[in-house]
């Protein structure tokens, strides 16, 4: 019980925080997730999970990349990789082996201001909540995009804009909603029972 305390409240504050940190995993020929909205100062981690990889951010591939990042060449070995944004703007990047194969990806910063704007306009509501078979999201905007993550952060499914979303047969506990609503995200969190 204490290390599902203390992974949710290392979860929640990572997600939290004034400056947070996005996993993004390479497996296959994808990146997962592949486009993320974040704030500016936020790090974006890179994992490896299977397969030969690499992250190439660099503006010499992307000039209109507002600054270059990357990993160098593509390795097979369980690496991870980790990049603070600190300027805003649109940042694409690929896997160098697999670009041919659409395993692409873009990061969209904003500065701290937009994203609180828009969230201190945003009343969301989430019910039931402890849920069992379905859950339901409320908000006052235009909702584009849910993810379901459990307390270690590992994203579990995503959601498109729908009335009621499918949990049936998750394990109970302590999970979170990444909420993408007008290019904006915020995390909330919902009990499986």
């Amino acid at each position: 019980m204490k290390t599902l305390i203390l992974s949710f409240a290392l979860f929640y504050a990572t997600f939290m925080s004034a400056q947070n940190k996005f996993i993004v995993t390479s497996s296959g020929m994808t990146f997962s997730p592949s486009s993320i909205t974040i704030t500016q100062g936020d790090t974006v981690e890179w994992q490896n999970i299977s397969g030969v990889h690499n992250v190439n951010g660099n503006q010499a591939t992307y000039p209109t990349n507002p600054t270059s990042f990357g990993n160098g060449a593509a390795s097979s070995s369980l690496w991870t990789y980790s990049f603070v944004f600190n300027t805003i703007g649109s940042y694409d990047y690929q896997c160098d082996v697999h670009v041919g194969s659409g395993m692409v990806g873009i990061i969209t910063v904003q500065t701290s201001s937009q994203i609180n704007e828009i969230t201190s306009k945003s009343n969301i509501k989430i019910f039931p909540n402890p849920a069992a078979d379905y859950f339901t999201v409320n908000a006052n905007q235009s909702l584009t995009k849910i993810m379901l993550y459990n307390s270690t952060g590992k994203l579990l499914k995503t959601y498109s804009s729908v009335t009621n979303y499918d949990i049936k047969g998750m394990p109970s506990g302590i999970y979170f909603l990444k909420i993408e609503m007008s290019g904006v995200e915020k995390v909330e969190k919902l009990i499986i029972k």
